[in-house]
């Protein structure tokens, strides 16, 4: 599948088969173009799942609404436990109306500001995990494109959780690299911010600034008061540091883990099945499967 495609064409039915089945309980989150509930099925009302509804009218263009569609296009036909599992979905006149597992932990990003940064042995989980995620998506070249931690969500609020990486607005499926960009500030590779050509290392690069604050507590990128522009100086320079406080109980495995994740070059940055296959991770985690 390209980066782009010609307008998708949704053939629209006249009743929304989402609503006519699920039960809104109480909304989860609102963004400015979407919005997600948690809903229970009308006839099995010990089902629950989890409603997101992408607006497609008012200030949406078509332009994204062919992102947003082939975005889920892909992602409904995933099948990995560490990337949440779209179960239904309908297209309406209003929006797009998705059904996916409900994940009941928060997410990590939640998970540190409540309780504070990881431990080594909870960062190598959510390290492997979602490195076990990325590595499915690349080898079929999908680009998830928008990993951060607000967008790895966890099954449990105890540390008994396991990750699941959220469907994301923006995944791309293309065996070839491509230029447009898309991301959070803070979390983009440089090779995006220079506009150059770039492939499945950036979700790397984005994954090792998240492994960076599940251990720090605070982005490699970004002190707090720095612009946009400052952020995506530093990214391109790959200007961070382990000076604060914080870091001096941090072992030299994690920083060394965080230092080839967080390699400008992207030739040189880690591939997630070398993550996999790292020494300070194997020794701090074992899949239980």
């Amino acid at each position: 599948m390209a980066e782009a495609s010609d307008k998708i064409k949704v053939p629209l039915q006249r009743k929304n088969k989402i609503l006519e089945e699920w039960h809104i309980v109480a909304k989860i989150a609102q963004g400015t173009f979407s919005n997600i509930s948690k809903v229970v099925n009308k006839s099995f009302v010990t089902d629950q799942k989890c409603l997101k509804v992408v607006k497609t009218t008012g200030d949406v263009s078509d332009a994204e609404l062919d992102v947003l569609r082939t975005s889920y296009n892909i992602i409904g036909k995933t099948s990995h436990r560490h990337i949440v599992r779209m179960r239904d979905r309908f297209d309406a006149s209003d929006g797009i109306y998705m059904i996916f597992d409900l994940v009941r932990g928060g997410t990590l990003f939640q998970r540190i500001a409540k309780d504070g940064v990881f431990s080594e042995q909870l960062a190598a989980k959510m390290l492997y995990q979602v490195s076990s995620a990325l590595e499915y998506l690349h080898a079929n070249d999908i680009m998830y494109r928008d990993l951060k931690a607000e967008h790895v969500l966890l099954t449990e609020k105890d540390d008994s959780f396991d990750c699941v990486l959220s469907g994301s607005d923006v995944v791309v499926e293309s065996k070839t690299p491509i230029s447009s960009y898309a991301g959070t500030p803070g979390y983009v590779a440089p090779e995006v911010l220079k506009r150059e050509p770039f492939h499945c290392p950036i979700d790397m690069w984005a994954l090792g600034c998240t492994l960076f604050i599940a251990l720090g507590g605070y982005p490699p990128f970004d002190s707090g008061s720095d612009t946009v522009r400052d952020i995506h100086r530093k990214c391109i320079a790959g200007d961070y540091n382990f000076d604060t406080d914080v870091w001096s109980g941090i072992s030299d495995g994690a920083k060394k883990i965080i230092k080839n994740l967080l390699e400008i070059d992207f030739k040189k940055r880690l591939t997630a099945t070398q993550v996999l296959n790292n020494h300070w991770l194997k020794n701090l985690y074992t899949p239980p499967f």
